[in-house]
């Protein structure tokens, strides 16, 4: 896909099609990369940035597809996708927490189990039509998806809706809090079962019981519904860096606001309480003294108390998160992307004068594309006519903080454009940058729905123009299929012969 901006400011991200790789070696990416941009008329000198993910073969330092990019373009400054940061940020977590990721493995158990049975699906919905609760198919966990926009609390409960494509932690993790008893209910009836399922039905249920688990699935819900709410917002389109890192941060504070004793007794205390009717006691795990041969120079962590204990996985979870989002959302590109970003919005509310250094970054950054000294003029003059917009349009702004401000001024008066032209081609570089790969990875969602789904069979040249007519539907729809009829026909003689009472 790619990303383009045009002179109203909006952001544009399209697909141009799949195209089947002989090789999966950088070479053969670039080559592709290269031969697609030549058939579509796009010249590769005017690229700006490149976005993928963090696999070897196309982020790597040497001889990856965006070091070999950069060879040809020096300007496409390579930026690692945000949605792919946060995810593995967030598996990073699920691997380093045993209370988070222990949770996880026995929730995709339980799901699997059920589902690999019809009598056990049939028993799920007896027992969901004697709880009045509504059923819907169980879709199975899928732990390599990026978390997406989940359901509220409330909506869930009242319209219960499974779809294959959505399920992540922060759906599964709300399924099983609002249903924990339809599934204590559903495994104690399927105890019954002889052999090995009935043995397994029984090991599930006993872990459903432990408030070990419990407080897992309450923990990871509090993690992972802020973190969807960061992804929902990275993965828009029309997501530029400021908006990514400003959401982050936001996230980051949250969770080290809440990482204090205060916050843990207030999340504690509930945990207990709603979990009275559907754990047993807890029971603080036995201390277990390590063979002298594995014992280091320091003792083991031995907890007095319940409480003790789960405020150190309370803790240790938020201190891990924190952690791995501040790594993952720190990369080479971005000091110099926010140095652009930081002169933007300073020369909108202070004047500047020729020494500042901002200017050095731009001119690393945008050599070639904007020309600097016109640019320093004009951010002389940008305050003024930035606060006589404001007063003649009477808008209600005080400081300019954000892009989108930016955008509303200009698009409210069009002489602004033509006065500041280096100040907006500025502007358009800075928001051509990719941030996420998401446009891409949900054609990869079209095409399940496409081909996939419906099992059909098609070669690789039908399936790429199926593929754009469905991800483009809404403009496809504006357009006359007679026109296009007419057009075909009146290409070849022998169908104007055939069709031409058609016209």
């Amino acid at each position: 896909g790619i990303r383009s901006v045009n002179d109203n400011y909006e952001i544009f991200e399209d697909v141009l099609g799949l195209y089947e790789l002989s090789r999966q070696n950088a070479e053969a990416i670039v080559e592709v990369i290269f031969d697609i941009l030549t058939r579509c008329g796009l010249n590769i000198s005017d690229c700006r940035g490149q976005s993928y993910d963090g696999a070897s073969s196309m982020s790597g330092i040497y001889g990856s597809v965006s070091d070999l990019v950069l060879k040809q373009q020096s300007k496409a400054f390579f930026v690692h996708c945000n949605a792919h940061c946060l995810d593995l940020a967030v598996h990073d977590l699920t691997n380093e927490c045993p209370t988070i990721s222990n949770c996880i493995l026995f929730t995709k158990d339980i799901i699997d189990f059920v589902r690999r049975s019809p009598k056990r699906l049939s028993i799920l919905k007896e027992i969901s039509n004697q709880l009045s609760m509504p059923y819907s198919n169980l879709a199975s966990l899928c732990p390599t998806r990026w978390t997406r926009r989940a359901e509220s609390y409330n909506s869930l409960l009242n319209n219960y809706e499974l779809d294959i494509q959505n399920l992540n932690y922060v759906y599964l993790f709300i399924l099983l809090l609002i249903f924990l008893a339809w599934f204590q209910e559903a495994l104690y009836t399927l105890i019954e079962e002889k052999g090995g399922p009935g043995i397994k039905a029984n090991g599930l249920h006993e872990q459903m019981n432990k408030f070990y688990f419990f407080f897992g699935l309450k923990l990871g819900y509090l993690l992972f519904s802020a973190t969807e709410k960061l992804s929902r917002i990275i993965q828009s389109s029309s997501c530029c860096l400021q908006d990514v890192l400003s959401s982050a941060e936001s996230v980051i504070l949250y969770f080290e606001r809440i990482r204090d004793d205060i916050n843990f007794k207030s999340f504690y205390t509930k945990v207990l309480k709603e979990s009275k009717s559907l754990t047993d006691k807890l029971i603080l795990a036995r201390h277990r003294r390590p063979p002298k041969r594995y014992q280091s120079s320091s003792d083991s962590v031995e907890f007095s108390s319940y409480e003790e204990f789960y405020r150190q996985q309370y803790m240790k979870s938020l201190g891990i998160v924190v952690n791995m989002l501040q790594n993952r959302f720190t990369q080479k590109n971005f000091k110099l992307l926010c140095n652009v970003e930081k002169f933007i919005f300073y020369a909108e509310n202070n004047s500047l004068d020729d020494s500042n250094d901002y200017f050095q970054s731009i001119m690393d950054f945008y050599y070639g594309d904007i020309d600097v000294e016109k640019l320093k003029v004009e951010a002389l003059m940008i305050v003024d006519f930035y606060q006589s917009v404001i007063k003649t349009n009477q808008m209600n702004i005080k400081q300019i903080t954000k892009i989108s401000t930016i955008r509303k001024i200009f698009n409210s008066c069009e002489v602004g454009k033509e006065m500041f032209k280096e100040y907006q081609k500025l502007i358009k570089l800075y928001l051509t940058i990719p941030v996420t790969t998401a446009t891409a990875e949900r054609t990869i969602s079209t095409l399940n729905r496409l081909k996939t789904a419906i099992r059909s069979t098609m070669t690789q040249s039908c399936l790429n123009l199926c593929l754009l007519l469905h991800i483009y539907k809404e403009k496809i729809d504006k357009i006359d299929p007679r026109q296009i009829a007419s057009k075909f026909i009146s290409s070849s003689e022998k169908r104007q012969h055939f069709f031409g009472l058609m016209l």
